[in-house]
C-alpha cells in the first residue's frame, strides 16, 4: 500500500525539524556531506520500486512514483538500459 504525500511530508518535516533544526545531525546538502552513498542508495531504491510497478503494468503509480521525484526536484529519465535520475537545481 502507497503511503501518502501528506504523510510523507509530515515525516520529512519532523526529520528535518528534529535532526537538523534541532539536535543539529542533518547536513543542509546530504549530497556533499554524506558523499552521494546515502542518496544514491535511496534512489536506488525508490528506482526499484518504481520498476517493479512497471514490470506489472501499474503506470499509474510508476508515474506518481516520478512525479513526486520531480516536486523534489529530481529527473527521472528511463532507457533501455534502465533508468537514470539527475538533480536538477533551481528550476525543478
Amino acid at each position: 500500500q502507497p503511503v501518502s504525500r501528506g504523510t510523507l511530508a509530515a515525516i520529512d518535516g519532523l526529520y528535518r525539524e528534529l535532526g537538523g533544526q534541532v539536535l543539529g545531525i542533518i547536513p543542509h546538502d546530504l549530497t556533499q556531506d554524506v558523499g552521494g552513498e546515502l542518496v544514491e542508495g535511496l534512489m536506488n531504491i525508490v528506482l526499484g520500486i518504481r520498476q517493479q510497478y512497471r514490470e506489472v503494468k501499474d503506470w499509474e503509480q510508476a508515474d506518481a512514483l516520478r512525479r513526486q521525484l520531480t516536486e523534489l526536484g529530481v529527473v527521472v529519465e528511463d532507457q533501455p538500459e534502465g533508468a537514470t535520475w539527475r538533480v536538477e537545481r533551481g528550476g525543478g
